[in-house]
């Protein structure tokens, strides 16, 4: 092939890569173009519409806690009164015992008595092991010397008065002697199957 033959087809060749050049620089203008238009800022649209996009952010540091005070802290109870010693088998109801010597026993104070049951702690409480003679009460009743007394007992596991406080007192004079009522019998109290030691309070009529 000669030069003259291939210099139309080499000008046919430029031409048409000059025409895709320039579709290709127009296509690319023209998007230039249309997204210039459509994300113009400052177009009133994209201005309003930037702005309602736009969300605040709260940059507020978080408050800070404030020290305990003095008042939050937790405070000590004092209690001024004092905790009575209260007997076992003991309740504060019962009455307070007259101030008498009487229902003291001859013996040293050192000793400590052993712990005494109240009625409602017993499964079996202490009753009388005998009774005195009434026809001998009714007699002192009418001539006016018969001594009524409101005991309160301290009775052993083997059902012997270990002493006595007296509560009410009636018909007593200072000479009346009450050793007698450490003579009295009890079958002891009861407690768990075994005799234990108890409070009785009772009511007692004799001659002095």
């Amino acid at each position: 092939m000669t030069a003259t033959a291939l210099q139309p087809a080499l000008i046919g060749r430029d031409e048409r890569s000059r025409l895709t050049l320039g579709l290709l620089a127009s296509l690319l203008l023209h998007s230039l173009v249309v997204l210039g238009l459509r994300f113009d800022p400052g177009s009133p649209g994209m201005a309003s519409a930037m702005r309602a996009s736009i969300i605040p952010v709260s940059t507020a540091q978080p408050a800070a806690m404030d020290p305990p005070s003095l008042s939050d802290a937790p405070r000590e109870i004092k209690t001024s009164a004092t905790p009575k010693r209260v007997l076992e088998g003991e309740t504060e109801t019962q009455p307070a015992p007259l101030e008498t010597e009487r229902g003291r026993r001859p013996g040293p104070d050192s000793i400590i008595p052993p712990a005494y049951y109240a009625a409602r702690d017993v499964d079996v409480r202490a009753v009388p092991a005998d009774v005195s003679n009434r026809s001998r009460q009714e007699r002192s009743m009418l001539l006016g010397r018969m001594v009524k007394l409101k005991l309160r007992l301290y009775i052993s596991d083997r059902g012997t008065v270990d002493r006595f406080d007296v509560l009410e007192a009636e018909g007593l004079s200072g000479q009346a002697s009450l050793e007698e009522v450490y003579e009295i019998r009890f079958h002891p109290a009861m407690r768990n199957a075994r005799p234990v030691a108890s409070l009785k309070l009772v009511e007692l009529s004799f001659v002095p």
